[in-house]
């Protein structure tokens, strides 16, 4: 009886190891090839004046009202913001819902702490919140401004407020406390502030007078740029070029140390304003975006531009 169980349990024993090795070895193929396609499904190459015209449509989401797109610093999420509605956060690629921001408030600003754990936000009031995500925890600061627009420094240690204003505050994230003030040298008048991709530099917009860029760390007034009625700003990734989108639909470039604007902004305006994602007041968004000639038309609103590097 002995002589017989031997053999038939290294049999089975055999057996159950070709199974096993049989089963890993499919399921490292299966993993293996979802992996592939999903690096083929959502690869994205860097968008530029060169491949600009070959954008197209991927998909579109219901997102009437949505006015304004802002991303996470690292571009990993992206946030909806409607008039007076709360924010939904995305995933920037997939586009698959993450979370939303302020069910029960009325928000029309927004923007992203560089690590995620905090977000900014306004109503149409003069204050403006610091939210921790994970405890909710908020830090109310009462700007005296008309619906300030807020904006997270590079490293997350400033938020800058603007709004119907005549300067724009730096808080300290921390404590709450106003840092520094940089006055647009007029009166009241809608602010738009946009720090520089190293946080050095702050660029201010006006919307009915000069963009105005100051030094962060002292608050001395570095350039004043001559065109007037800023609609967007946003800064080359290395700080040199910033963008400006104007109340009359045209796009500017400028050189941030001279205040200049580079001999080929022109040209390189007329190939493509804006190859983002780029909100419209339509009930779809994520079109695709081609804007051949300045300035845009009566029929189009003013570009818009996202402040992210």
């Amino acid at each position: 009886m002995s002589q017989f169980s031997a053999p038939r349990q290294v049999s089975f024993l055999s057996g159950v190891t070709r199974l096993f090795r049989f089963r890993l070895m499919t399921l490292f193929v299966v993993v293996a090839a979802i992996s592939g396609w999903l690096a083929w499904k959502f690869h994205r190459e860097p968008i530029s004046v060169v491949n600009v015209r070959q954008l197209r449509t991927l998909s579109e989401i219901p997102c009437a009202g949505i006015y304004k797109l802002v991303y996470s610093q690292d571009r990993s999420r992206v946030a909806f913001i409607a008039w007076e509605k709360p924010v939904h956060v995305r995933e920037a690629i997939t586009l698959w819902p993450v979370s939303t921001v302020g069910a029960d408030r009325k928000l029309i600003g927004f923007d992203f702490s560089p690590d995620q754990r905090y977000v900014a936000y306004c109503e149409n009031s003069t204050q403006a919140e610091i939210l921790t995500l994970k405890s909710g925890q908020r830090i109310v600061l009462e700007t005296g401004d008309p619906q300030p627009a807020v904006v997270f420094s590079p490293d997350g240690r400033l938020l800058a407020t603007g709004g119907y204003a005549n300067e724009v505050k730096l808080w300290d994230t921390v404590t709450g406390q106003v840092v520094r003030r940089l006055g647009s040298g007029g009166g009241r008048s809608g602010l738009t502030p946009v720090f520089s991709p190293d946080g050095a530099t702050i660029a201010v917009g006006n919307r009915n007078s000069n963009t105005l860029l100051f030094d962060v760390a002292t608050g001395r007034r570095l350039l004043v740029l001559p065109k007037r009625e800023t609609q967007g700003l946003a800064f080359h990734p290395t700080g040199r070029t910033l963008a400006i989108a104007y109340a009359d639909g045209s796009l500017r470039l400028w050189e941030t140390m001279t205040g200049k604007a580079p001999r080929r902004a022109r040209e390189d305006c007329r190939r493509g304003l804006h190859a983002g994602l780029v909100a419209q007041r339509r009930a779809t968004c994520l079109r695709r975006i081609e804007r051949r000639d300045l300035p845009v038309g009566p029929e189009s609103s003013a570009p818009a531009l996202d402040h992210r590097p």
